[in-house]
């Protein structure tokens, strides 16, 4: 009798515990997914759809880790995607039409056959101590546009800038300090210099780009932290100090699934085949700024470009210490522009055709019991 009423109280809609749960989890995800999609549908969709405008916001201005501030006490929960000591990659976007964003080329458009970019990252803690954490960081990426089809319209700037090799050396310090058993505070300070300059760097103000954030984390348990900051950049290409608000979520739904999200900038669900195998799919937001000379006019441009790009990301151990970072997606290319610098003023808008996009790379990354016992 007692199974019979078990059942009958099943089919009235009384469900187990767990199944409980699992619809909680389910319901949260989904609210989150909607809530993002909202958001990056104001953000980057204010107008048409289809427009591919420039957003409003200025992550490009912004070193890509700013507004993400890691630190290296309590913060963190498990079975995060790796973080990362010394780390070389190598990204390549598929070819495609340029078309002009307010003026029209002559047929046939201009055309690039591949978009490269070689990134070395370098960071080193320089204190370690319970609390208080100090890391140093350096980063060089050099990228090109190949044009395999150049028109007449417009054809000094973008001949010049046709295998132009544009460069970008950063520095950045971030300090963390852990308040109590739950709360925390980050600060990161970036300085970068991004341009067609000679050699690994160039420290002149025409391509200097000074950024910074600050944050406020909250982790009550091993798997769920949040936080809020502020994140702000003054560079060549604007006057005065800019600030951009974040939020950031860490959380496991179990031991398998996880949310890393960084609010504008990214999203990704996680899912965690093993300790040495990290598959991570969603969405994040880039952007680079560059000054160059345009020689037959001896003037001084800035090329500003910003994409979305919609991927799944590997991370897989090879050996300790070693991991191997595989990235393929699909990247949304938002209106690039040249803009003289002495007066601000926009030279050309170009519409770069959407493509797919590959990433390769090799990182080190401190095994968890090594960071544990330091």
């Amino acid at each position: 009798m007692k199974r019979e009423w078990r059942l009958y109280q099943q089919m009235k809609g009384h469900i187990t515990p767990r199944i409980v749960l699992k619809q909680g989890i389910l319901n949260r995800i989904k609210k989150c997914i909607w809530t993002y999609a909202i958001l990056v549908i104001t953000l980057f969709c204010g107008g048409e759809l289809s427009s591919q405008t420039r957003p409003g916001i200025f992550l490009e201005d912004l070193e890509e880790s700013s507004l993400n501030v890691r630190c290296l006490c309590n913060p963190g929960i498990r079975n995060k995607s790796r973080s990362k000591g010394i780390e070389l990659t190598y990204n390549l976007v598929g070819p495609g039409d340029v078309r002009a964003a307010r003026s029209i080329f002559t047929e046939p458009y201009p055309r690039y056959s591949k978009f490269r970019k070689f990134r070395v990252k370098v960071a080193a803690p320089i204190i370690r101590r319970e609390a208080f954490k100090i890391l140093v960081g350096y980063s060089y990426h050099a990228e090109q546009f190949e044009f395999q089809r150049l028109p007449n319209d417009f054809q000094d700037i973008l001949n010049q800038f046709n295998n132009l090799n544009l460069k970008s050396s950063a520095f950045d310090l971030t300090f963390s300090y852990s308040l109590n058993e739950v709360n925390y505070m980050g600060i990161r300070i970036n300085s970068r210099f991004s341009g067609d300059y000679d050699g690994m760097v160039q420290f002149d103000g025409r391509y200097s780009i000074f950024s910074g954030a600050i944050a406020f984390g909250i982790k009550k348990h091993e798997d769920n932290e949040w936080g809020f900051g502020l994140a702000m950049a003054n560079n060549f290409r604007s006057s005065g100090l800019r600030a951009l608000p974040f939020v950031f979520w860490n959380k496991n739904f179990n031991y398998k699934w996880g949310l890393e999200a960084t609010f504008p900038s990214k999203f990704y669900m996680r899912y965690n085949f093993n300790p040495k195998t990290i598959m991570l799919g969603g969405f994040n937001y880039n952007g680079e700024s560059y000054s160059f000379d345009q020689d037959l006019i001896n003037r001084q441009v800035s090329f500003n470009h910003s994409e979305l790009q919609f991927l799944l990301k590997f991370e897989r151990q090879i050996v300790p210490w070693i991991w191997l970072d595989f990235v393929g997606g699909y990247q949304v290319n938002f209106d690039s522009n040249f803009e003289l610098q002495a007066n601000k003023r926009d030279l050309l808008s170009i519409s770069p055709q959407n493509s797919w996009y590959l990433r390769f790379g090799i990182f080190i990354s401190p095994p968890d019991e090594f960071l544990q016992r330091s």
